[in-house]
């Protein structure tokens, strides 16, 4: 029996003029300038290499926070491959062959890190806060907070990741979300406020096609040293595991935020 693997989507998710000034900008180059063409066709080429690095079969859509780091990857890829006076343009379809590049080589080298906001885990809580956000418009997070405040909202939490069992009997590495459910307010306001939150995050997430709920657990939220408010814990699962076509890369230095997530 063979494995029928999806290729990666190949869509162009970026704006090539856009991109295009901008890479202009950093090179210190006119528009009318002689290279400005070959700058054109380098666009498209470095956005392939960031769709086969990032392998991703379906089309991209990244969140609204991840679009200022893809952007400057793009950016980045295609001014290292002008630099590189002997990389071709493209090649079928559409792609820039790396096996023409020089041994060692790798345009993507500086960008990996910014790339790596659109791993899968960060994709699956992205994705979920976005499925959760109509729950109670304006008071979901995809982080718990990271400065103790007495508030009430929804927040996508810590994540544990195991091993499970598809339904053709195959295995799948899954990820299972705490999504914090947290009430404020007089005992019984926010014990009914709480009850129509539980229901209303069960039917987000039963409808979705990629999540699935789980457990619900009492689970007060310590707000600050003093405060303490009512809550559930809405465990969340979700498959990460995807076939591709490469090989998963090695494990590399994880680059920290320039300021805290989620605040």
């Amino acid at each position: 029996m063979t494995d029928v693997v999806t290729p990666p989507d190949t869509a162009e998710w970026w704006d090539a003029a856009e991109t295009k000034a901008a890479v202009l900008a950093v090179l210190r180059l006119g528009s009318a300038d002689v290279d400005e063409a070959r700058i054109a066709a380098l666009i498209p080429a470095a956005g392939q290499m960031i769709n086969q690095w990032m392998d991703r079969p379906e089309g991209l859509q990244p969140p609204d926070w991840a679009l200022y780091a893809l952007q400057t990857a793009l950016e980045t890829v295609t001014v290292s491959l002008y630099r590189d006076k002997d990389a071709p343009a493209t090649s079928v379809d559409g792609i820039l062959a790396s096996s023409f590049r020089p041994a060692g080589l790798d345009p993507l080298l500086e960008v990996r890190a910014k790339l790596r906001v659109m791993g899968p885990t960060g994709q699956a809580r992205s994705e979920l806060a976005a499925l959760l956000e109509p729950v109670w418009p304006g008071r979901v997070r995809s982080y718990r907070p990271t400065q103790p405040r007495p508030t009430a909202g929804v927040y996508v939490g810590e994540v544990t990741a195991g091993w499970a069992t598809n339904d053709v009997g195959g295995l799948v590495w899954t990820a299972a979300f705490a999504v914090q459910l947290v009430g404020d307010g007089a005992p019984h306001a926010a014990g009914a406020m709480l009850d129509d939150l539980l229901d209303q995050t069960y039917r987000a997430v039963a409808r979705s096609e990629r999540f699935y709920p789980d457990s619900v657990a009492w689970s007060p939220f310590g707000a600050d040293a003093a405060v303490e408010l009512p809550g559930y814990l809405f465990t969340v699962q979700t498959a990460l595991d995807v076939r591709t076509w490469c090989a998963t890369d090695e494990a590399e230095p994880v680059t920290l935020p320039p300021q805290p997530v989620g605040v």
